[in-house]
């Protein structure tokens, strides 16, 4: 395998007869040439070549189906050459257990010597799934707080691999819950004899996406949720107008465009994000009517060597004040946070 820099100048045209991909075992080809920026039979000049190799490189890396991925080509009869892609795929099948204690640290749990008061269970993640860089994710969490659910991701439906599909479903319910906020602090209530909070969700995504760079999707999701009498009491607004129950659906609109090198730890590119999502429909009885725009910029750029610089924008815009207290969220929560800051 030879470097290009030490073959073509520049501005010499190189013509890829042949594209040799290696290593995947389990990743079918239909997903891996979706990535691909170079094809068998493209005349190219090198420099243009080489930018391509590299963009191709990080289109495979930000799949998340390999470790290490090397792209080299070897000269053949004059302006022809031969193009290597060497895949080292990663592990998919990812069984992770869980043991959480409730209490805020273990010498609290100890005194109490109380079982009851522990999270366990487990996660099974299988990524990759069938080959078609599919994702399965099953959780099983039960104790003192309770979930289950199954969810399945299906990047490409359609035959341009431009359209995906993801749906599942989770239920859950909880011996303890944040039913209000003083002076900035949460205050939480707790039932060690029953559950506080249950929850039923359910929901469906349609992605397109088109080109590399260019993602929109479309989603729906239906929850159900319910409260003990006790949280209704001391915050009548919780769920609104001291109700116990609330039937809620969401419809949400979201575009990327992700022109990082490798989104799990990106050094240069740059990512835009708008969300529009509208809280309640009038379907069901005693929904909510909320609706929230975001926007989210995020910049990467190598300063030398080994130094880099990164800054990150997000922006929210609601349209109501008096929503139900459940259904606000507030900075600190979810992916809304400072960083570093608490």
């Amino acid at each position: 395998m030879t470097d290009s820099s030490n073959i073509f100048k520049g501005t010499d045209t190189v013509i890829v007869s042949n594209l040799i991909i290696t290593g995947n075992k389990v990743t079918e080809m239909q997903v891996i040439n979706r990535e691909l920026m170079i094809h068998e039979g493209d005349t190219l000049i090198a420099q243009v070549l080489e930018r391509a190799m590299e963009r191709t490189r990080e289109n495979l890396m930000n799949t998340t189906l390999f470790n290490f991925i090397t792209i080299n080509y070897q000269k053949l009869e004059g302006q022809k050459v031969a193009l290597i892609i060497n895949l080292t795929e990663r592990w998919y099948i990812f069984p992770i257990p869980i043991f959480e204690l409730v209490d805020r640290n273990f010498n609290e749990w100890v005194k109490s010597g109380d079982f009851s008061r522990v999270n366990y269970g487990f996660y099974l993640n299988w990524d990759n799934f069938r080959g078609m860089n599919e994702s399965l994710r099953f959780q099983f969490r039960w104790g003192y707080s309770q979930r289950i659910g199954l969810f399945y991701n299906i990047p490409f439906i359609n035959k341009n691999q431009e359209e995906g599909l993801s749906f599942g479903g989770a239920y859950s319910r909880n011996r303890e819950v944040g039913y209000d906020v003083y002076n900035s602090e949460q205050l939480l209530y707790q039932d060690d004899d029953r559950f506080v909070r249950k929850e039923i969700y359910g929901g469906i995504r349609y992605s397109r996406r088109k080109g590399f760079y260019n993602t929109s999707s479309v989603s729906v999701e239906y929850r159900y949720n319910s409260i003990s009498d006790s949280v209704a009491i001391l915050n009548p607004d919780y769920l609104g107008q001291g109700r116990t129950s609330q039937e809620l659906i969401t419809i949400a609109w979201n575009f990327r465009r992700d022109r990082r090198d490798f989104k799990i730890y990106p050094l240069k590119g740059y990512l835009l994000e708008f969300d529009a999502v509208k809280n309640g429909t009038g379907l069901l009885a005693n929904e909510p009517d909320l609706m929230f725009l975001a926007a989210t910029a995020k910049y990467f750029k190598p300063l030398s060597k080994r130094w880099y610089a990164a800054t990150s924008f997000r922006g929210k815009l609601s349209g109501q004040s008096d929503a139900p207290f459940f259904n606000q969220r507030g900075l600190g929560f979810g992916n809304d946070f400072i960083r570093g800051y608490e």
